[in-house]
């Protein structure tokens, strides 16, 4: 069945991937500029962007850099940065543009399907 989305037994199990698969289309979304930045720089971006609204904090940041540069979706590069202090800048590659574009495509699926619930919700209490 193409479009459609099953969910999850587990609500923890869904809430869990959701996150994880957002939080990587927001990084691949920033890194999509065709400019480099650091974990740190993508964090400050996504709070001010965001108006505060979404922070990620270290803990799920680095643990998804690392996984979509497992995966070959970004590169990282270390540069040194000060006298001792090394920074891994990251770049989105061909691959993580394909994976860009499938998430967006799972998100705008998800938000429909939520948005025509809500609205039929909202007809039936008219």
């Amino acid at each position: 069945m193409r479009g459609v989305i099953i969910i999850a037994d587990s609500i923890k199990s869904a809430r869990e991937g959701f996150k994880r698969g957002t939080v990587e289309m927001i990084i691949l979304s920033l890194l999509d500029e065709n400019d480099e930045k650091y974990g740190y720089q993508l964090a400050q971006m996504i709070q001010e962007i965001s108006n505060d609204i979404l922070v990620i904090p270290e803990g799920s940041m680095y643990p998804t850099l690392y996984r979509l540069e497992e995966f070959g979706f970004i590169a990282g590069e270390k540069r040194l940065c000060g006298k001792r202090r090394q920074r891994t800048y990251y770049r989105m590659l061909p691959k993580g543009k394909e994976r860009l574009a499938k998430l967006i495509h799972e998100y705008k699926l998800v938000q429909n399907g939520i948005n025509l619930i809500l609205e039929h919700t909202a007809d039936e209490e008219a």
